[in-house]
């Protein structure tokens, strides 16, 4: 908090791209500074000064598009707590153009979306008291498929869900298998997704998931859910990974991203994992690699 005219001292240990944004507490008028590098704790000072509203606008054209549709240009440099004055703007189309104004600077994400239409550009940089151009082009919709499987054999008639794994308020789907275990997702716009699988066999419920990448210029990855059930591994440790007995370990599968807690067993650690590559976690660090054989065996190597 600072008065008006006075100047105000922040420390910034970590480097990276900043911005700074001052609210006032009386008017909710916001003042954003030009990005800046910072370079960490030995870094000399650095003065900015946050002056003038200077506002801007952000225009384009919007192609592709034969339902009515609306441009949202979102403030990703304005925190969400500071949000007494708006971070976004959302306008109609009219004749394939579209402009937001009295916007403050930073980088912008922009959106255009209709019934049947979704486009958007990332990183639009709007300075102080200047238009921007973003022109947005319709994103076709991918597909998702896969199969699901278990020790090697297709499972059919099952149901496979997906997510998203970004925004809680794209809705949910399911798909059921084919006779050759095969399911397929249409018309989904760029997210990342998971899908996953449950399946009730004798001994238990099988559970499995994958993350799933969507992106506007790449097909999504041909999805492969394994549902055969895990193996029992004991694992070797290289000492070099100085992973101590009685550490709390988890692996994540690294194809799927499924996380598992191995388990301290006389000063032995097991885990109930299919064979593959697994990253370790140790708390919220990666500690090392793991390595699972089919034929059961594990080892836990530095990354």
């Amino acid at each position: 908090e600072a008065m008006g005219g006075e100047a105000l001292e922040i420390g910034l240990a970590e480097k990276g791209l900043f911005r700074a944004v001052a609210v006032s507490k009386s008017t909710a008028e916001m003042r954003v500074s030009p990005a800046f590098e910072w370079a960490g704790e030995a870094a000399e000072g650095a003065s900015l000064i946050l002056a003038g509203s200077g506002r801007g606008r952000i225009s384009g054209t919007v192609s592709g598009a034969n339902v009515p549709v609306e441009v949202t240009a979102i403030n990703t440099a304005i925190p969400e707590q500071l949000g007494r004055e708006k971070a976004e703007q959302t306008v109609a189309v009219s004749n394939g153009r579209y402009q937001a104004t009295d916007l403050p600077p930073g980088n912008y994400m922009v959106l255009g979306q209709g019934e049947t239409y979704s486009g958007y550009v990332l990183n639009v940089e709007l300075t102080a008291g200047e238009t921007a151009t973003a022109n947005l082009a319709a994103v076709e919709p991918a597909t998702v498929e896969g199969t699901v499987q278990i020790a090697g054999e297709p499972l059919p008639r099952l149901t496979v869900k997906l997510l998203s794994e970004t925004d809680s308020t794209v809705a949910p789907q399911t798909a059921t298998t084919d006779a050759e275990g095969r399911f397929t997702f249409p018309g989904l716009l760029p997210d990342t997704y998971s899908v996953s699988a449950t399946y009730q066999s004798e001994t238990g419920e099988l559970t499995t998931r994958q993350s799933v990448p969507v992106t506007f210029d790449a097909s999504p990855p041909a999805v492969t859910l394994d549902l055969t059930p895990p193996t029992h591994v004991q694992f070797s440790i290289d000492p070099a990974t100085g992973i101590a007995a009685d550490t709390e370990v988890n692996l994540m599968n690294k194809e799927t991203r499924q996380l598992t807690k191995a388990r301290w067993v006389d000063g032995s650690l097991e885990a109930e994992v299919p064979p593959g590559q697994y990253e370790i976690w140790l708390g919220d660090a990666v500690g090392g690699i793991a390595v699972v054989s089919n034929d059961g065996t594990g080892y836990i190597r530095k990354q």
